[in-house]
């Protein structure tokens, strides 16, 4: 992958827009982003100090992707619906083996398009994310208590309308494992990464090794970062700047089945927003292209990805700055919206 490995792509504009933006954000604050144009990625990094924003090489540190893991949790999905192993349609509980609370019944797409019906997250994590534990609310919840949800507690509202829902993208995870026989980790390396070359892209820490960030509350103080349980699937990828280029390369690029299934609409979230599996979709104004696009958050790191095809370009933004911060929700969009170039 050829790349741009200087700053020499963003013009001094640009540049002071990214430093104005990090400068809001508590020290030791980070940025790593990617534009591409016509295919090829152009890097910058940017980190807060005790005095001043500074230019970074931060192509490889390795960050908390938050919810973009949806969409290659919706790629797998979609990889082995093109391979004819699984259908959209494919009910969750009979895939399971056992009976849902109310007899509920869940379809593999409801899962990837968020119209399932499933509350944002499961009702008996609520005390861990607001009280108990919450630096890590998801630590403790294993497949057993997932399992014990499901088949005691769980209710559904409004299924086949838009409702956003970690429960049901983490669902969709802990399902393709069981179906594949194989943890969430081996899944997404056998169906994505390695046949992309994405080296820096996993769940595990360990793996990351020394080129983790440290996540930031919204003080500037460290904090753990998340670990998802049995709802892995909803949120629990690291990954480099470098390789989500990459990613985003084959994206716009491949004519793969699997990434083409994912753009197609699926659902409608709003009067100017759509979703097929795992991407949101929207037309940009006064023109016939289509972005897609997703972010992320968690206590420690915040995120943004969106991508164009037909001009095959995109943005990309990692970030140790909280998903809580008062600024972060129209800074880091606004930045990305800055630096896209169509």
């Amino acid at each position: 992958m050829e790349a741009s490995i200087t700053p020499d792509h963003f013009g001094a504009d640009e540049v002071k827009f990214i430093h104005g933006t990090l400068a809001k954000f508590p020290t030791n604050s980070q940025l790593a982003m990617v534009r591409i144009v016509d295919n090829q990625p152009q890097f910058y990094g940017a980190i807060k100090n005790n005095t001043q924003v500074e230019y970074i090489d931060n192509r490889y540190a390795v960050f908390d992707i938050g919810s973009i893991a949806k969409t290659f949790t919706s790629a797998i999905l979609a990889q082995q619906v093109v391979e004819r192993k699984l259908s959209l349609n494919d009910e969750v509980s009979e895939i399971l083996g056992f009976q849902f609370n109310n007899n509920t019944k869940i379809t593999l797409k409801q899962l990837a398009n968020h119209t399932s019906g499933l509350s944002r997250i499961p009702s008996d994590l609520f005390w861990e994310l607001f009280f108990k534990n919450k630096d890590n609310p998801y630590a403790n919840y294993d497949q057993s208590r997932l399992k014990e949800y499901l088949q005691q507690k769980l209710k559904i509202k409004n299924q086949d309308k838009f409702s956003y829902s970690n429960l049901g993208a983490g669902l969709l995870g802990f399902v393709l494992s069981e179906v594949n026989k194989v943890s969430y980790e081996s899944m997404l390396q056998k169906a994505i990464c390695e046949p992309l070359g994405l080296k820096q892209i996993t769940t595990s820490r360990e793996n990351a090794g020394s080129n983790l960030v440290q996540g930031l509350n919204t003080k500037g103080i460290p904090v753990p970062h998340w670990d998802l349980g049995a709802l892995l699937g909803a949120g629990g990828i690291y990954s480099s700047i470098f390789d989500l280029a990459k990613y985003i390369i084959h994206n716009i690029n491949d004519t793969n089945s699997g990434f083409e299934l994912q753009r197609e609409k699926t659902a409608t979230v709003n009067k100017q927003m759509g979703i097929g599996l795992g991407w949101f979709i929207a037309k940009k104004q006064n023109s016939d292209n289509t972005i897609y696009f997703h972010d992320g958050g968690t206590n420690g790191f915040t995120s943004i990805v969106f991508m164009n095809i037909q001009t095959r370009s995109g943005i990309a933004i990692l970030s140790n700055i909280s998903a809580n911060h008062v600024l972060k929700r129209g800074c880091l969009p606004q930045l990305a919206q800055k630096l896209y170039r169509r």
